[in-house]
């Protein structure tokens, strides 16, 4: 009897579900491959278009949970008004992802360090700061949200260091 138990638990411990885990699950998925004053890219928009349907199919999110936002609406307003969306709508059990298949640029600082820039369609490499998205807004962003976790996906050459001081 004490061995059935044994197996019992065992089996119970090793089927834990998504939503043992999270309430619900939000993401914001961008993907750009024309840009106004950069060089275009080719798979960034299927890349994005792929990672949806990843994300409904083997990952149980709810289509209506996922904002996708892609070349011509991938402007730095609609970007930024994506990410406020995530963060009104996640709750402190969720799950938050945010994927970027797009151009980023590293910028050297005075003191010898470096900021990303996430690039959006209307992006300038001569205007990062005005024009693009500093990596840093993506640790705010994290702080910001209430909820459980929060994973940025970027697939962006010269980023930056994206993933420095980021929960």
């Amino acid at each position: 009897m004490k061995k059935i138990l044994s197996i019992l638990l065992l089996a119970y411990c090793f089927s834990i579900t998504r939503q043992d885990i999270y309430n619900d699950s939000w993401a914001v998925i961008i993907g750009i491959n024309q840009y106004d004053n950069m060089k275009d890219l080719k798979y960034a928009v299927s890349d994005a278009a792929d990672i949806k349907e990843m994300f409904i199919n083997k990952y149980d999110f709810k289509e209506d949970h996922i904002k996708i936002i892609l070349d011509e609406e991938a402007t730095k307003e609609n970007i930024i008004e994506g990410f406020h969306e995530l963060l009104q709508k996640s709750k402190d059990k969720d799950r938050v992802l945010v994927f970027y298949a797009g151009h980023g640029e590293t910028h050297m600082l005075p003191d010898g360090g470096e900021m990303g820039y996430l690039l959006p369609i209307d992006g300038n490499q001569k205007k990062l700061f005005s024009t693009s998205i500093p990596m840093d807004d993506l640790k705010r962003i994290s702080s910001m949200s209430q909820s459980k976790h929060v994973l940025f996906l970027i697939d962006a050459c010269y980023g930056g260091l994206a993933a420095t001081g980021i929960r």
